[in-house]
C-alpha cells in the first residue's frame, strides 16, 4: 500500500512498516464503518507459501466505550482460544496504540448473503452441506459454553472451495459460570435473525437464541428471502410466536420433508421445545445424506471437550489493558506498542485463504490520528490460549465442494432480486 494512501487511514505510515518488516503488506482497503475498516493484505512467511489476508482495523478511539471495555475484551479473548475447520482462522491479533489490527483469512468467494444474492437461492443438495458445516461449528462452541449472539448470512463466509466459516465474534461471550447456564440480558444481533424470546426483552439463553438464527440463515439459502419481513418488532414478535411463515410455493416442491422439518425445529417460537444444536445434528436428515464429521473436525470437537475448563479460565490478556486504551485514546501518542498473537492453528491454511467480514455501521464524525514521533519497536504475546504443540492435529478442512454440479441457480438479473432480501442490506 502507497504512503499515500496511509493518510487517511487507520493506520499509520510507521505502522505499516513496523508490519511489513513481521511480513504483512497492506495491499487494499475492502470496506469501513464508524471505527473499523478491513484491508487486503498479503503475509510472507519463512519457508512457507504466501498467505492473503483479511485485516479488520478497529480504531478504539471512534468506538463506543461499551464496545471498547465489554464487548472487543469478549472478542479478542474467545477468537484467541477457539479453533475449528469451520470457524474463520485468526492468522494474528497487533495492538497498536488505540487500534486493534485483527488478521483473518480472506473469504473469496465472500459471505453468504452476497452469495445469494449474486447466485439466487442455494440448492438444497448444497444447503445441506453447508447447513451441517455451520452446525459443527455452533456445536463447537456450545460444547465450549460460547454463544455466538449474531449469526447471520453477512457472518457466514464462504472459501475458495466453497466451505463454510463461521466469522465475526463482536458479541460472543461465554454463557456459563460454575457448570450453570447462564442467562443474556444484552439484546444484541440483527433483529431479522433475533429470537423471540429476545424481542420480548427478557432474559433469555443464548444458546437457543443461537439455534433460531441458525433456522433463519437456513431459511433464507433456500428461498432468498426472509421468513418474517415485518421491520416492527412488537408486530415481528406477533408474526413469530404465531409461526406465520411459510416456504415459498416455487421452492417448496423441490424441497425434502427433512429440511422443511428441520427449519420447523429451529424455527420453533418455544425456546424449551426448540431443538439443541445436538438435536440438530443427530437428525436423520444429514445422516441420510451420509454426512459425517471429517477427521479435522473431531479433533478440535475432542479437543474441546477435553479442554473445555482450561480454555474457559485461561487468560488471554489483561481486560484492563484495553479499558486503559480506550481511556488513553484522546491523547497523543509518542511511541507505539505491539502486541502480535501467535497462531492457535496447528497448520497454516493451504491452497485456499478464506475469509473477511466487515460490521456496517453508521458513519460518526472523524476523529484525526495523533501524530507517532517515534518507531515502534517493543513486541509482545497478546494471546496464546492454545499453542500449536496442543492443536497441531487440527488440520485445514477445505476440500473442494462443487457447488455447481450440485445444483445451484445461475446468477439472477438485478431487477429479478427479492425486495424483501434487499431489507437485509439496508
Amino acid at each position: 500500500m502507497e504512503s499515500s494512501h496511509i493518510a487517511d487511514a487507520s493506520i499509520t505510515y510507521s505502522d505499516e512498516q513496523l508490519l511489513r518488516k513481521r511480513g504483512y503488506q497492506f495491499i487494499k482497503q475492502l470496506g469501513e464503518g464508524s471505527y473499523a475498516k478491513v484491508y487486503l493484505t498479503n503475509h510472507e512467511q519463512s519457508g512457507r507459501p504466501d498467505a492473503t489476508l483479511a485485516c479488520k482495523v478497529i480504531n478504539a478511539r471512534k468506538a463506543p466505550r461499551e464496545f471498547v471495555t465489554k464487548f472487543l475484551p469478549r472478542e479478542l479473548d474467545i477468537i484467541g482460544k477457539v479453533a475449528h475447520p469451520n470457524i474463520i482462522h485468526i492468522a494474528a491479533i497487533f495492538h497498536i496504540e488505540h487500534k486493534f489490527l485483527i488478521f483473518m483469512r480472506y473469504a473469496e468467494n465472500g459471505d453468504l448473503l452476497e452469495y445469494i444474492l449474486r447466485k439466487g437461492e442455494v440448492k438444497e443438495s448444497v444447503a445441506r452441506v453447508w447447513l451441517y458445516q455451520l452446525s459443527l461449528a455452533l456445536q463447537y462452541l456450545h460444547v465450549l459454553d460460547i454463544a455466538h449472539r449474531d449469526i447471520k448470512c453477512e457472518n457466514v463466509l464462504i472459501s475458495a472451495n466453497y466451505n463454510i466459516k463461521l466469522a465475526d465474534f463482536g458479541f460472543a461471550r461465554f454463557v456459563a459460570l460454575s457448570g450453570r447456564q447462564v442467562m443474556s440480558t444484552t439484546y444484541c444481533g440483527s433483529l431479522i435473525y433475533a429470537s423471540p424470546e429476545i424481542i420480548k426483552g427478557k432474559p433469555y439463553f443464548p444458546k437457543c437464541s443461537d439455534v433460531w438464527s441458525l433456522g433463519i440463515v437456513t431459511y433464507i439459502m433456500l428461498n432468498k428471502t426472509m421468513p418474517f419481513s415485518e421491520s416492527n418488532s412488537r408486530q415481528l414478535y406477533k408474526l413469530q410466536m404465531a409461526q406465520q411463515w411459510s416456504f415459498r410455493r416455487r421452492i417448496l416442491p423441490a424441497l425434502t420433508q427433512g429440511i422443511v422439518a428441520m427449519v420447523t425445529k429451529m424455527l420453533e417460537p418455544n425456546f424449551k421445545a426448540r431443538v439443541t444444536i445436538d438435536d440438530i445434528l443427530q437428525d436423520v436428515y444429514f445422516k441420510e445424506a451420509a454426512l459425517e464429521m471429517t477427521e479435522t473436525e473431531k479433533a478440535a470437537l475432542n479437543f474441546a471437550v477435553r479442554h473445555k475448563s482450561e480454555l474457559q479460565h485461561a487468560k488471554s490478556f489483561d481486560m484492563a489493558d484495553i479499558a486503559n486504551t480506550h481511556e488513553q485514546a484522546k491523547e497523543a501518542y509518542t511511541s507505539t506498542v505491539i502486541v502480535s498473537a501467535d497462531s492457535r492453528v496447528a497448520v497454516d491454511q493451504p491452497e485456499t485463504t478464506a475469509v473477511q467480514g466487515v460490521t456496517t455501521v453508521p458513519e460518526v464524525t472523524t476523529v484525526q490520528e495523533p501524530t507517532t514521533t517515534q518507531e515502534p519497536t517493543d513486541f509482545s504475546f497478546i494471546i496464546k490460549a492454545v499453542t500449536e504443540r496442543e492443536m497441531a492435529h487440527v488440520a485445514e478442512n477445505d476440500q473442494p465442494i462443487d457447488v455447481e454440479q450440485m445444483g445451484t441457480n445461475s446468477p439472477p438479473a438485478a431487477s429479478q432480486l427479492d425486495s424483501k432480501m434487499e431489507i437485509a442490506l439496508q
